[in-house]
Order: C-alpha cells, then sequence, then structure tokens
C-alpha cells in the first residue's frame, strides 16, 4: 500500500489548505500509517492517507454481479436511476451525499429533471475502481427505491 503524509498548513483566508510533503512512511501490523522519520516530517498531528488499490477486472466483475443496472465503463462504476419528478431525483441524491459523507467518498453525478446518473471512481487510485467506489454503489443500491 502506497501511503503519502500530508500536512495542514494555514492560509491566508484561515481556511486550511493541504501541500504533499513526500515523506516516507511506514505502515504497522495494525495497518496504523506513521512518518517513518519525525525528522522529515515538519508538521505534528498530521493526516496520513493511504492510496487506494484498484481492482482487477475480475474483482470488478464479481462486485457488479451483486449490484444490479450498475456497469463498468469508462474506469468507472455506472448507473443511471430513472424517478417520477425532479424532486423525487433531488431527494436522492440528498441522500446519498450523506452516505457519501460518511464515507468519505463522494460521487461524480449529474440531474438532467428526473434522471441521476453516477459514475464512481477513486482519484487516488489514478481514477480507477477500488473497494471505496464498490462500498458506496452498495451503499447506493441499498437507499434506491427505483430498479
Amino acid at each position: 500500500m502506497m501511503a503519502m503524509c500530508w500536512g495542514a498548513v494555514s492560509g491566508g483566508t484561515g481556511m486550511e489548505q493541504r501541500r504533499e510533503l513526500g515523506t516516507d512512511v511506514r505502515i504497522d501490523k495494525a495497518r496504523s500509517i506513521q512518518c517513518a522519520s519525525d525528522l522529515t516530517c515538519p508538521f505534528r498531528g498530521h493526516t496520513m492517507l493511504t492510496m487506494s488499490k484498484p481492482l482487477t477486472r475480475a474483482e470488478i466483475s464479481t462486485a457488479l454481479a451483486s449490484l444490479t443496472g450498475w456497469c463498468h465503463q469508462k474506469n468507472a462504476l455506472t448507473k443511471t436511476f430513472t424517478f417520477t419528478t425532479f424532486p423525487e431525483a433531488l431527494s436522492f441524491m440528498v441522500r446519498v451525499g450523506f452516505e457519501a459523507e460518511a464515507l468519505n467518498h463522494h460521487p461524480e453525478w449529474s440531474n438532467v429533471y428526473n434522471r441521476v446518473v453516477i459514475a464512481l471512481k477513486t482519484h487516488d487510485a489514478g481514477g480507477k475502481v477500488t473497494a471505496k467506489d464498490v462500498t458506496l454503489a452498495r451503499r447506493i443500491q441499498e437507499i434506491s427505491w427505483v430498479a
């Protein structure tokens, strides 16, 4: 598993900005991630972000077997949901938004009237499908009330 150290830097607006420090890291048996050397990381209490591993075609095919209506195209899990009305489509998007936020994994999507098109891929895996995408697709499938 690859990982990068990111340190928080205060911006002039008071909003938090992040920049890559590129320090070496080690991952212990408990899967916790630490900087390899405190000397190379100028930040205390920094956040370590792990780089996600893309799934193989076989792993994606296996996942799709249980995800009705989803397909793998353009390096993403995709599905179009068609609702009766715009408010119904919008309420679905809001509900999915809460699931995505809880997983800290957000979809690429579009909405035109009663139709919502979702594409799931992981940016820190080079825009490929990872386990994060499958997990979010399953959550979306569970809350969807349309086929």
